[in-house]
């Protein structure tokens, strides 16, 4: 590396051969003693035919006096990458950053006008290793080739239990034909429900019931997944996963990560999207609750409500791996109806709260709110 790089901004350029058609390598900085200078900046290879470049706007740390190229997973094949460093300004490579992130400019004013020179140098380096060349660090599409979790491998042997997949929607919708490819193409072990069509009593014998809304659609190896950890969590009453969406053009983005349900979470109404697996024992009056089987929202809620009620909820467990791809032509539960699940057991727990459907910056949620009790009588 040239010394002349060290503590500087630079636009680094990386050409690689060998790489497969998306491959995420890493550029790390050492000091003279060997030790890192800094963690691994990720970079995204895009390549044809095993050729591909990248370049990106970064500050080598200062005292660099070597760098080395890895990857966050094992390639497939042999990789052969050169880089080239060309030193920049501070002012052109903050100018280059503004134009790659126009937002940055609002917050750098507003910092000089405060006089916080520090959160202005924070800022900048905040928005650096940008991609000039279609690698940005914060794309969705990095994190999913680089470090989401291979749904195949070492899964223990779970095929005596038993599960059904209950889809909500209209059964001759092509949402719901392509949520059901998406089970039966993994499992046709897996029998096919239509929630709409009446047959949500008819799941028995199954352990555990698969909730999904048309046009959720399962990622490769999820129902292998969803097998191992039921058994390795020693048979939990709810097991939910995360979910991202599936644009038009099959791009996936806006990855959602769960939290655990609580109480308070649920009376929110935003945590009941992504595929739901319930032990068959604890489902809830689904076709009631959910206007004759439109909506798997509805039938998650009402279920989890159901059995907090009952005083034994079991376990809720979070898988940490997205199960689910939601297509544009999946549909949201009405808030009504979810606010009436809600208010229909807040009554049943004789509680003072009510919930009501509001949108918040955007976002369709349930607001709870203290119903005025009874004025009491007058004294004597």
């Amino acid at each position: 590396m040239p010394p002349s790089v060290a503590g500087r901004w630079c636009h680094v350029s990386m050409h690689a051969s060998g790489a497969g058609k998306s491959t995420l390598l890493t550029l790390e900085f050492f000091l003279k003693d060997g030790s890192s200078a800094g963690p691994p900046v990720p970079i995204r290879i895009l390549s044809k035919a095993g050729i591909g470049d990248a370049s990106v706007i970064l500050f080598v740390p200062t005292g660099s006096a070597s760098f080395g190229i890895g990857s966050y997973r094992e390639l497939r094949g042999a990789v052969t990458a050169t880089v080239t460093f060309t030193p920049w300004s501070r002012l052109f490579a903050a100018f280059r950053l503004a134009i790659a992130h126009p937002a940055m400019l609002g917050r750098i004013a507003t910092a000089i006008v405060r006089g916080r020179w520090n959160e202005i140098r924070r800022e900048i380096r905040s928005n650096a290793m940008i991609e000039v060349a279609g690698n940005h660090r914060r794309d969705y599409q990095s994190w999913v080739d680089g470090w989401e979790p291979v749904l195949v491998g070492d899964l223990p042997d779970a095929t005596d239990l038993h599960l059904s997949a209950l889809i909500f929607g209209d059964p001759q919708s092509a949402a719901y034909a392509e949520t059901a490819q998406s089970v039966t193409g993994q499992d046709d072990a897996v029998g096919i429900l239509s929630a709409m069509e009446g047959e949500a009593g008819t799941v028995l014998p199954s352990d555990y019931v698969l909730l999904l809304q048309a046009g959720e659609i399962l990622a490769p190896n999820s129902i292998a997944r969803i097998r191992a950890e039921i058994v390795r969590l020693h048979h939990p009453t709810i097991v939910i996963a995360d979910h991202d969406r599936l644009g038009d053009d099959r791009q996936r983005s806006d990855p959602t990560f769960q939290s655990t349900p609580n109480h308070t979470l649920m009376l929110s109404g935003t945590a009941a999207q992504g595929v739901w697996v319930v032990r068959t024992d604890r489902l809830a009056n689904l076709q009631e609750v959910s206007e004759h089987g439109q909506w798997a929202e509805a039938a998650r809620l009402a279920s989890w409500l159901t059995c907090y009620r009952l005083r034994d909820p079991g376990r809720t467990v979070r898988l940490p791996f997205i199960l689910t791809h939601r297509s544009p032509r999946a549909l949201s539960a009405p808030r009504a109806l979810l606010g009436q699940i809600a208010n229909d057991h807040l009554a049943a727990l004789g509680s003072q709260f009510r919930v009501e459907p509001i949108l918040h910056d955007n976002l369709p949620l349930l607001r709870m709110t203290l119903r005025s009790p009874p004025p009491l009588p007058p004294v004597g």
